[in-house]
């Protein structure tokens, strides 16, 4: 779990982390880096919520 003071996922902060499982995003993140979950294959499905967020995150940042 990332701590909640946490607003920001710099680029590919977690990129290639294969042992990542599983991630609780903070509800006041605001901005997600590109690539931040590249090659974390072992996320689970039930962190699939936060990562679809996460990536909500990163397009409104790049558009």
């Amino acid at each position: 779990m990332l701590p909640s003071s946490v607003i920001s996922i710099g680029y590919a902060a977690f990129g290639g982390c294969t042992s990542l499982i599983a991630i609780m995003i903070p509800e006041k993140v605001i901005s997600i880096g590109y690539a931040t979950f590249d090659g974390c294959d072992t996320l689970n499905s039930s962190t699939r919520v936060d990562i679809e967020r996460a990536y909500a995150l990163a397009l409104k940042v790049i558009a």
